[in-house]
């Protein structure tokens, strides 16, 4: 389930997309005719849909930019119109609603949000029922008497900063914040936190001060476990805390509220420096500490995690994945399993459906053995991590593995299949000529993989049945010489195949 799919009814995700083919188009006149074969859809169904949408669009901007005839429309191209739109009917949605509800300083019941919406309670509940199941995997419950979000404090913020970011990412000027209160305490908090705060984007900072704020005048309030505290006062020389008049003039609160403030700008700084390094090809994070110096039984069981996981993927889909980046996901992934006990992590990488679909088959193979992992090794793991449950540390493994294969496939898309024995004095030599080119990478020759780029070999029994256009035999009276030119043809091969 993607993040429309918590929100969107059938009906209005089909509305989304005709809102998104629209956008493409420039101004003009177009038959309806044309627009239902794009879309392959029956023409009845794209003629009223825009009929509906031409009333939509025509409050969203205060003028017509639609106009819908006989068998034709006009439009006005707009460039913020998939935008404006998205955030008009996620925001319209029942699901929506039903959380900003959730964030009222007087919280009412279901019978008075419904009778104020003008639906039933039938419809509301069909409506709710994917964020439900979502909101289950994060032990994250939807209450009616009131409406509210029962579970831990942070995956609660976590979750409704991120949909409201999500939702309203383009809005500079968030909606909702406009008080000169919260203008100074994010003043505040960029003042004390200094370069240590990444928020990412306006609509992301904005959420996250508006949710917060909201939780807290509601009563609700973050209690950090002592990892969390310990982490903070490794990370700062002045241990320094948000002033206690945003908090009703209580310490204890000022001191909690840095404390997840300053955590929440570490991870997300742990995903920038994620999505920085598989955009570059980077085979480090960089991070500037080593978050598991002090808790060396974490340590321990991630680096056997590390060295198991790396057995695994290559036993299963026939490469390596990149040792050093690894390492460092799992980590950072095995402290915040240390860390957060009964909290879970929620950011924008939850709400969405991976866009690796030529890849996913090979990450699914994992799966089993992450969860095998877990099978044999529960009660080490239960003893350093008290709360961990099977089901999420499979799946935050996997999308800590998702993480390292993107940098695997930033640095590697040339493949070549090895089938030269150790025992070969420049087996060696060839490998490190070779893997010095950036993008490609050497990988045991093996029957049940088939998508090699080229092949390298010196025994004509190793490649029977191997499908690959460019084979290369290494006789035994090649030196050197053959190893340069073996890689300047590697080069034009990878070059030729770009």
């Amino acid at each position: 389930m993607d993040f429309e799919g918590l929100f969107l009814n059938e009906k209005e995700s089909w509305r989304l997309s005709l809102v998104k083919e629209l956008g493409k188009y420039d101004s003009g006149e177009y038959f309806i005719r044309d627009l239902a074969e794009k879309l392959e859809s029956n023409y009845g169904k794209v003629k009223s849909n825009l009929a509906k949408l031409e009333i939509e669009l025509s409050e969203l901007y205060s003028e017509k930019i639609l106009t819908v005839k006989r068998n034709c429309f006009s439009f006005t191209a707009c460039s913020d119109l998939v935008v404006d739109y998205y955030a008009k009917i996620m925001e319209g949605s029942l699901p929506f609603q039903f959380l900003q509800a959730s964030l009222n300083l007087e919280l009412i019941n279901v019978e008075e949000f419904c009778k104020k919406i003008k639906v039933n309670r039938s419809t509301l509940s069909g409506a709710l029922s994917n964020m439900r199941e979502f909101c289950k995997k994060y032990e994250l419950r939807l209450c009616y008497s009131p409406i509210r979000l029962e579970g831990a404090e942070m995956s609660i913020r976590l979750f409704l900063s991120f949909v409201h970011a999500m939702i309203f990412q383009k809005k500079v000027d968030y909606p909702y914040n406009d008080s000169q209160r919260e203008k100074s305490l994010k003043e505040k908090s960029l003042e004390i936190f200094e370069q240590d705060v990444y928020f990412m984007s306006p609509s992301l900072q904005n959420s996250f001060y508006y949710v917060f704020r909201r939780r807290q005048e509601q009563g609700n309030y973050f209690v950090p476990t002592k990892e969390m505290v310990a982490f903070y006062q490794r990370q700062r020389e002045k241990y320094e805390i948000l002033p206690m008049r945003y908090f009703n003039n209580n310490a204890e609160i000022a001191r909690n509220e840095t404390i997840l403030l300053h955590f929440l700008s570490h991870l997300l700084e742990y995903q920038r420096r994620t999505m920085q390094s598989i955009v570059t090809g980077e085979n480090t994070l960089c991070f500037p500490v080593n978050i598991l110096n002090d808790t060396p039984d974490v340590l321990l069981l991630a680096n056997q995690f590390v060295d198991y996981l790396q057995s695994a993927f290559f036993y299963q889909v026939r490469k390596k994945l990149p040792d050093q980046i690894l390492r460092e996901h799992i980590y950072y992934q095995f402290y915040l399993f240390h860390a957060c006990h009964e909290h879970k992590i929620i950011t924008p990488i939850h709400f969405l459906e991976s866009d690796m679909l030529d890849y996913r088959q090979e990450l699914e193979k994992i799966r089993g053995e992450v969860a095998k992992y877990f099978q044999v090794h529960q009660e080490e793991l239960r003893k350093v991590f008290p709360c961990l449950e099977k089901n999420y540390f499979v799946d935050e493994v996997l999308r800590t593995l998702e993480k390292a294969f993107l940098n695997m496939i930033a640095n590697t898309n040339f493949v070549i299949g090895f089938a030269i024995p150790p025992t070969c004095p420049f087996y060696f030599p060839i490998i490190k000529e070779i893997t010095a080119m950036k993008g490609v990478e050497v990988a045991p020759l093996s029957h049940h993989y088939q998508d090699y780029d080229m092949v390298i070999y010196s025994s004509s029994d190793r490649i029977e049945h191997i499908n690959c256009p460019f084979i290369y035999k290494w006789e035994n009276h090649f030196g050197i010489q053959e190893i340069k030119r073996l890689s300047r043809l590697v080069y034009e091969i990878r070059k030729m195949k770009r």
